[in-house]
């Protein structure tokens, strides 16, 4: 929090810290600590999601997201970010049940 106080709204880098930073790292440090216990889709789904996090990420600080939209793409950017919590739940207790 103390980076969004320090880079205030207008700067581009407002969003690189705190959240932005750690849903990006949240799927690929949850794939590390299954590590061969991830089921395939896992696998893929995981860092996918990083990757669509980091692509918005550098569209917002390099000035390609569009100021009139930037609301919008960042709800949409966080569709898979936060998505990818209810598909890990399930994902897990899918392969739970499986054992």
């Amino acid at each position: 929090m103390f980076s969004n106080g320090a880079f205030t709204t207008g700067s581009p880098l407002h969003g690189l810290y705190a959240i932005g930073i750690f849903s990006i790292l949240t799927p690929l440090l949850f794939q590390v600590a299954l590590g061969a216990d991830a089921s395939p889709r896992m696998a893929w789904v995981a860092p996918a999601t990083s990757l669509l996090g980091m692509g918005y990420l550098w569209l917002m600080t390099s000035g390609f997201d569009p100021p009139p939209y930037r609301g919008l793409t960042q709800r949409i950017a966080l569709l898979p970010a936060f998505g990818w919590y209810t598909f890990a739940a399930l994902e897990l207790r899918r392969v739970h049940a499986r054992r």
